[in-house]
């Protein structure tokens, strides 16, 4: 499985939501799961206790429990960029929840 570096992988979804459509109708995954894997990925990289081994296992982890891969996350970002105010809705969102929820998956 690539190893997702939120540190990376966050300015990379942005520029894709910005610039590759998707077919009508192609819907990779909801936006409840795209959102709660992100604030997920969000908080193991902001966890300063972490190394880098933990934050690796930690990914792992958060993802297998979403049921999604590294690739279907961005997929699914790509697949935003159909409809930019539904993009940047869940982006506040995924700051909103971010800033305010405990975690609530393993990590």
């Amino acid at each position: 499985m690539p190893k997702l570096s939120l540190t990376l992988a966050a300015p990379v979804l942005v520029a894709v939501l910005s610039g590759c459509p998707r077919p009508a109708g192609t819907k990779v995954m909801g936006d409840s799961t795209f959102v709660s894997t992100m604030v997920a990925l969000r908080r193991i990289e902001a966890d300063s206790l972490m190394d880098s081994t933990a934050r690796d296992s930690a990914r792992t982890v958060v993802l297998r429990h979403h049921g999604v891969t590294a690739d279907e996350l961005e997929q699914a970002a790509r697949a935003m960029a159909a409809d930019l105010d539904h993009a940047s809705a869940v982006w506040r969102e995924i700051a909103k929840q971010s800033a305010t929820r405990r975690p609530s998956t393993p990590a």
